[in-house]
């Protein structure tokens, strides 16, 4: 794989049930397509939730949205809540 189309996050896209298939040079052919890549495996992160004055939770998402891929933000439930955060917001990497 060219060093170019790296996706350069904690998953791949293997761990997804919707873009397991596709090749990861493709996702970056157009930049304006807006992209959910849905979890089938299970992640635990450490982050800090902007909604909650950067509280700092163990959360696990449960998908990742991109207009501009690779950038983009997850979304999580924490408390019965639906909550968003980006990559900056991770703390740890867990699992």
């Amino acid at each position: 794989m060219d060093n170019d189309f790296k996706l350069n996050k904690f998953w791949t896209l293997k761990d997804t049930t919707n873009y397991a298939t596709i090749k990861t040079k493709d996702l970056f052919n157009n930049p304006d397509v807006v992209r959910i890549f849905y979890f089938k495996k299970p992640f635990l992160l450490k982050v800090k939730l902007r909604r909650l004055n950067n509280e700092e939770v163990y959360v696990s998402p449960t998908r990742f949205m991109s207009q501009f891929f690779p950038l983009g933000s997850y979304q999580c439930v924490y408390q019965n809540e639906k909550f968003s955060f980006t990559e900056d917001d991770i703390i740890e990497i867990i699992n």
